[in-house]
């Protein structure tokens, strides 16, 4: 009897025992489970956080330029995008001061019909004189850097070419660079090879403008760090004192779109006033009628100067060659003609041939300040 009682008390325990070992594996499977499902959902918000950060800081679109026509005759706006930038050299290379270009970039060569144009530049005025001294008289704001006006005995009829959105794309921003020296570039401060640019383009003899970005009057992108009427004080300085830092050497400004800002007297006021400050010229792209920007530059007595003809609104040579025209016609009645083109393929292959032949006809090709006495 004992025997039985102890083989029963034996078989509980055994039992029992087996009960809590199944309930400790048992806890034990929940317990690994819960780890593993854990660790998955924290993989899935992982990838789904690079992904999210990843759509976060993708580059913006490409920035259009403003199609909105303008209310004269003539349209006046700026149209078709502003072609991107391929990516056709690295990042830029920090150099030394009187270096450039940088490592593994040149400069355009001069040679053939550019090194004829070159030396046509070559014959400069002297900057004028001092009553007192007789000296030259020391350069100051725009004057540093403005071209030396070409000898015009005959007092021809003069032409200014500038050229706009010089920047975004390097091979046209090249190729406008290739035009002759008396030629004035517009860049563009957010193109990425800005600084370089204007640096080359300097070198080379070349004028140049910061291209301020300016609300248009449209729903048009004008680009990063535009000019906006509506933006608080603070941050309408900080954005002007940015695009007027991204590039160096120039002697002045005129307006990238800006059908919008260049109508606001407010907003217009403090731009002027930072380029009054600074000795900069004002060219008022006019790329509406009813702009008030350069009667209020004249009004704070900025030197000021307005667009006469914008050359390819359409992109047709036959077009162009007829706004060349016409801007011809300008210079013979007026003495002068300032005209504006974009370094699009059909615009620049017009105004190659046209340059060539320009003195023959009876013109001088001839940087945008040497038109600043007479127009301003």
């Amino acid at each position: 009897m004992p025997d039985d009682l102890t083989t029963r008390q034996t078989e509980k325990r055994r039992a029992l025992w087996r009960n809590v070992i199944f309930i400790a594996l048992l806890l034990v499977g929940v317990g690994l489970g819960w780890i593993i499902g854990e660790a998955g959902r924290d993989e899935k918000n992982t990838r789904a956080t690079q992904q999210k950060t990843a759509r976060e800081v993708a580059p913006e679109k490409e920035m259009a330029a403003e199609p909105d026509p303008g209310t004269s005759a003539q349209p006046v706006e700026e149209s078709g995008p502003v072609a991107s930038q391929p990516p056709a050299l690295p990042q830029p290379d920090q150099t030394a001061e009187g270096s450039y270009p940088p490592s593994g970039r040149t400069a355009l060569d001069e040679t053939g019909a550019a090194a004829a144009n070159r030396q046509k530049e070559l014959d400069f005025r002297s900057p004028p004189a001092t009553q007192d001294t007789g000296q030259a008289a020391p350069a100051t704001g725009w004057r540093q850097f403005a071209a030396l006006t070409p000898h015009n005995p005959q007092n021809l009829p003069r032409i200014v070419v500038v050229i706009d959105d010089v920047g975004p794309n390097l091979a046209q921003a090249r190729e406008a660079m290739a035009l002759p020296p008396a030629v004035t570039l517009a860049i563009l401060p957010y193109a990425d090879y800005a600084a370089e640019l204007a640096r080359e383009a300097r070198i080379k003899g070349h004028e140049i403008l910061v291209h301020l970005p300016m609300q248009p009057a449209n729903d048009a992108d004008p680009g990063p760090q535009a000019m906006l009427a509506d933006l608080p004080e603070a941050e309408f300085n900080r954005r002007l004192e940015w695009n007027l830092a991204q590039i160096a050497d120039y002697v002045g400004v005129n307006n990238h779109m800006g059908s919008q800002l260049t109508q606001d007297p407010v907003a217009m006021q403090r731009v002027l006033g930072v380029l009054k400050e600074r000795d900069l010229i004002f060219l008022d792209s006019r790329t509406i009628a009813t702009t008030i920007a350069a009667d209020l530059s004249r009004a704070m007595q900025l030197p000021t100067l307005e667009r006469d003809v914008f050359i390819d609104n359409e992109l047709v040579p036959d077009k162009i060659r007829l706004q060349l025209q016409r801007a011809e016609e300008i210079a013979r009645t007026r003495g002068s003609a300032i005209l504006i083109g974009h370094p699009h393929k059909e615009t620049l292959d017009v105004l190659r041939n046209w340059i060539d032949t320009l003195e023959a006809r009876g013109f001088l090709l001839v940087p945008l300040t040497a038109v600043l006495t007479e127009k301003g």
